[in-house]
Parts: structure tokens; sequence; C-alpha cells
């Protein structure tokens, strides 16, 4: 890593901290399908320097949709699990989104810094954070969230996983609606 990433990732770093305590950390059980909305996913995420990344595009791949804060060290942890997994997964979407007031101002530096393997961006008309969420409620960072290939949300995950924990909601996610 270069001296100017270096000194970008010492910035982000800087007063880090896990969004939740770590004793809530620990994965939860999947949540119940009729908890989320029914509806395929419509979002938008502003990808830097590569326009818009659309999900409801993605129709008839399944695929995982990384929500992350730029300041959490927790996020910043799954990005292994994730880059394993997504290496294993070629024929599902991979995305990241950043759920924080002023997005947008810090996502291009945290991906230059932290070079994720997939497109990473924010959601620059909100819906994550509205009552009109296409996922649901978002209940805090990082959260995994599955989809089918028919684009609607199969399971929802607060906290670090394992890799053989993302790899099995894949999993899950590719043989829903077949």
């Amino acid at each position: 890593m270069n001296l100017a990433k270096r000194v970008t990732l010492l910035c982000l770093l800087a007063g880090c901290g896990a969004s939740k305590p770590p004793e809530t950390l620990d994965l939860p059980p999947p949540t119940n399908v009729e908890d989320f909305p029914s509806a395929p996913i419509e979002l938008s995420i502003h990808v830097p320097g590569r326009g818009f990344f659309e999900v409801g595009e993605m129709r008839g791949r399944a695929g995982l949709i990384f929500v992350f804060s730029t300041f959490d060290t927790a996020s910043q942890a799954m990005l292994t699990p994730l880059s394993l997994v997504s290496e294993a997964h070629p024929e599902c979407f991979f995305v990241g989104v950043a759920y924080q007031p002023d997005a947008r101002q810090l996502v291009e530096v945290w991906a230059q810094a932290l070079e994720p393997p997939f497109p990473v961006g924010w959601d620059p008309q909100d819906v994550l954070a509205s009552a009109r969420s296409p996922v649901g409620r978002i209940g805090g960072v990082p959260m995994v969230i599955t989809v089918d290939p028919q684009g609607r949300v199969v399971e929802k995950v607060e906290g670090v996983l394992q890799p053989k924990e993302l790899d099995e909601m894949l999993v899950r996610a590719k043989s829903r609606g077949r």
C-alpha cells in the first residue's frame, strides 16, 4: 500500500469503533422472509467514477448487498470474507452501499484506501433510510443482504460474518424461486 493510501486509511480509522458493542456482533438467526418487502428491489447506488449501479438490472442473478459505514471497523473487517466469497461466486453480483450521513464525501476515499473487490457507493436518494426502503429497516452496520434471482430479499444479517456463513447465504439466495 502506498504512502498516500496509508495516510488516507489512517485518517479514516482515526476514532473508529464498532457501530455496536462486540457482544451484539454474534450472528443472529436468519430473519423470516415475511419481514421483508415482497417486491423486487429497485435501488440506485452511485459508484464514484463509474456512474450508477442499478440493483434492478441484476435480475436473473442472485447477489449480495453489503451495507457499511466508512468509519466502522467491523465494516472494514467484513472486506476480507466478502473478498473471498465474491471470488468464489462470480455468477452472483456484489455491491456495497455506505449507510451514513454525508456518505458521498467519504466513499471514494474509503474505496481507494481499502480496494474492495466489488463496486461501492452511496444511495443518493436515501431510500434505505426511509420508510419506503426496498430492503426493509436497516438496524445497524455492517449488514449483509442477499437477493434471489428475481431481485427479492432473502436474508439480512448484521455483524461480522465468516466466509462460510456468507457462502451459505448466497447458496440459499441462488436456490430460492427456482
